[in-house]
């Protein structure tokens, strides 16, 4: 019990920074060993502030809690979802290039953008993705950041590649 708490965040379920850094590490490790893909989303809940500025941080929490089920339900049992820091989700793709990630992103935002959720208005995500490259961890997932950056500028609800011209996939792209 005591080992769940400490890798585990409180609110989501989800797997906290410390938790997910292990799961990171393990999961980069394994890939090198057997040289398969491995694949980051960083997902970012838009215009959070918004939400608890307007509806109450008890409707924020809410919906945090929501958007967390809502994106491990739509993983693999070997995935791994990591509440990154505020109202990030990190999502460990093993065994997943970037055009895959892609769909899986898709999936989850469209997920998301399905929720109904008490007290809190309709929620969308941004996600930036990233395979993991020769320059390492840190890059990647500075990688995924970057993308999700881009992805806010872009107008968010929307899915993007680093490097991408225009998003991966776009809200109207997938019917």
């Amino acid at each position: 019990k005591l080992e769940e708490q400490a890798t585990h965040d409180h609110l989501t379920g989800l797997l906290n920074r410390r938790g997910g850094e292990d799961a990171i590490h393990r999961e980069v490790a394994r890939a090198k060993r057997h040289t398969a893909p491995i694949s980051f989303l960083l997902a970012d809940v838009d215009r959070f502030k918004d939400v608890n500025d307007r509806f109450g941080h008890a409707a924020g929490d809410r919906v945090l809690a929501a958007v967390a089920k809502c994106i491990r339900d739509q993983l693999r049992a070997y995935d791994h979802a990591v509440r990154w820091g505020g109202e990030e989700i990190l999502v460990v793709l093993p065994e997943t290039a970037s055009f895959e990630a892609a769909l899986v992103a898709e999936r989850i935002r469209k997920a998301v953008e399905r929720l109904e959720i008490e007290g809190a208005p309709q929620v969308t995500i941004s996600i930036g993705l990233a395979e993991l490259g020769a320059r390492g961890i840190a890059a990647t997932l500075g990688d995924a950041d970057e993308a999700l950056y881009s992805a806010k500028q872009q107008g968010r609800n929307c899915t993007r590649r680093l490097g991408d011209e225009r998003a991966t996939m776009v809200p109207s792209a997938v019917a």
